[in-house]
């Protein structure tokens, strides 16, 4: 199922061609040629203009046959109203990028309550690696990507933000070191923690000496909506001196971590890391958004489950929104 709408220029004959379809949206700029063209070619060549008679070729753009999985006997016309146009923005509005977030908190030396936590803007320097190695650093100001949650204006939550996608999924990163610190401790714990508190899963660097698990990490951080804690655990604590101090730091295949998921106790914990891992630092930021992203879709059906069986994702979103539209108008305008 897709949705096909042209826009063309009467003075210079140009048409854009926006094919909206579950996994996204694509758009072609076409226009006439002034190359000679062949009988041969003449044969091949299907037009956008209304003497296309099976209208099913645009340029480089190809709608599914009939007789195709993908394909429909049905071709709809739409009228041109500023209902259409509003659906038509709803469904532009949602993301084919499958869009997740997680927490990533850093607890330093001896640090036991969440107002302590929550005042570091730093951490040691292999946190700071894994940081930069989780994704890109992108701007928050005018993100015209989903931010989850983070403002985009005035810089109140930070000026940049660590982002990794790849073609159709997304994920965002809440770092507490990254946003900025507020005079008032139960303000700044209060809005980094509107952000943190509300992800189903959060990084924790535990850099504090001693160990943690679900039930103290709640303890400091209670909230009910945190159902997953990736620990991630050094081998060789660093000190608080030494967080504030240059010094050479050993290769990244030379450091070790103990990464663990720990849940609550209503919460399944099928992870591969239900059991204490070991890896090297080269190795972790990789498995740390590969056990996040995990984490978080399974969260959402989890969080789900008595409703619906499916994984709402963002490309069943956009399916239902375009049968919703056809569904509309198909006794219409058939």
């Amino acid at each position: 199922m897709l949705l096909v709408s042209t826009k063309t220029s009467l003075r210079t004959g140009r048409t854009l061609v926006t094919v909206r379809r579950p996994s996204g949206t694509t758009q072609r700029l076409l226009q006439q040629g002034t190359a000679r063209v062949t009988v041969e070619s003449e044969d091949e060549y299907l037009t956008v203009l209304p003497d296309d008679i099976i209208g099913r070729t645009y340029g480089t753009i190809t709608i599914p046959k009939p007789s195709s999985a993908l394909g429909s006997v049905e071709i709809l016309t739409l009228p041109e109203d500023d209902v259409v146009r509003r659906l038509i923005g709803s469904l532009d509005r949602t993301s084919a990028l499958d869009s997740h977030k997680a927490g990533f908190i850093y607890i330093g030396e001896a640090q036991t309550t969440e107002d302590r936590i929550f005042r570091n803007i730093s951490g040691s320097s292999d946190f700071k690696d894994i940081v930069r190695d989780l994704g890109d650093l992108e701007e928050l100001k005018g993100a015209t990507f989903n931010t989850q949650g983070l403002d985009r204006v005035g810089d109140n939550d930070g000026p940049h933000i660590i982002i990794w996608r790849n073609q159709v999924t997304e994920l965002v990163f809440h770092i507490t070191t990254m946003m900025p610190n507020s005079d008032d401790v139960r303000e700044n714990t209060g809005r980094k923690k509107r952000h943190v508190g509300n992800d189903h899963v959060n990084i924790i660097f535990n850099n504090s000496g001693g160990p943690h698990d679900f039930t103290s990490l709640y303890n400091i951080f209670p909230g009910q909506f945190t159902y997953v804690y990736i620990v991630v655990t050094p081998s060789a604590r660093t000190s608080f001196i030494q967080t504030r101090t240059e010094n050479i730091a050993a290769d990244k295949a030379d450091r070790f971590y103990s990464v663990q998921v720990v849940t609550r106790p209503d919460y399944p914990n099928i992870s591969s890391a239900a059991e204490e891992k070991v890896v090297s630092g080269a190795s972790l930021p990789g498995m740390l958004r590969n056990l996040a992203l995990n984490e978080c879709i399974m969260s959402l059906m989890w969080r789900q489950r008595e409703q619906t069986a499916e994984y709402p994702s963002s490309w069943r979103s956009r399916l239902h929104q375009l049968r919703r539209l056809g569904e509309r108008y198909r006794v219409r305008w058939v």
